[in-house]
């Protein structure tokens, strides 16, 4: 089932690229995508998965669907041991 939801993942970000050029030049300015590779403990993993989820339910709180101006905005996230 993981492998389902990351699949749907990766078309909503190349449904989202396929129609960038196509969005408002000011929804786009703010798009990002990154990644890092960290040295943690498993503890401080935890601790950073409570980090994003916070960071997460911040906006979460903030989202309004009936602002005139918001626009859908997904947030995807990952965090893990590399098992290489």
């Amino acid at each position: 089932m993981r492998r389902a939801i990351l699949d749907r993942y990766v078309d909503r970000i190349r449904t989202y690229l396929d129609a960038e050029a196509t969005l408002e030049p000011e929804s786009v300015r703010g798009t990002t995508s990154s990644d890092s590779t960290l040295h943690l403990t498993s503890d401080e993993l935890v601790e950073l998965r409570a980090d994003l989820a916070a960071l997460a339910e911040r906006w979460r709180a903030r989202s309004d669907a009936g602002r005139a101006d918001a626009r859908t905005i997904a947030l995807i996230y990952h965090a893990f041991r590399d098992p290489r």
